[in-house]
């Protein structure tokens, strides 16, 4: 499901209509494509980041790439040269 999908991103709006004017917090997102990109991925957390910034309520959201598929160490945040680097430059310096 993709991250403006009902069943992806926007699953938070099911809450939001259910608990209307209540904060809300989006407790894990995060794209596990082992052939997406360190690189892409920040650039769409960044773009998840700004388009929930415009969602009343929402409070917080945070990212989940926690554990590795596999052997493969590419979506740990942990990982030399992985999307932590990149995601924290870009939070750093973003422009909202």
């Amino acid at each position: 499901a993709g991250m403006r999908s009902q069943e992806g991103g926007l699953a938070f709006k099911i809450y939001q209509a259910r608990f209307p004017g209540k904060p809300l917090v989006v407790t894990e997102f995060d794209n596990g494509s082992l052939r997406v990109t360190a690189e892409a991925k920040a650039e769409q957390y960044m773009e998840y980041f700004r388009m929930l910034r415009h969602e009343p309520d929402v409070a917080a959201a945070f990212v989940y790439p926690l554990q590795a598929v596999g052997s493969s160490q590419e979506g740990l945040w942990t990982a030399s040269g992985g999307p932590t680097a990149i995601m924290l430059s870009r939070l750093a310096n973003r422009a909202f």
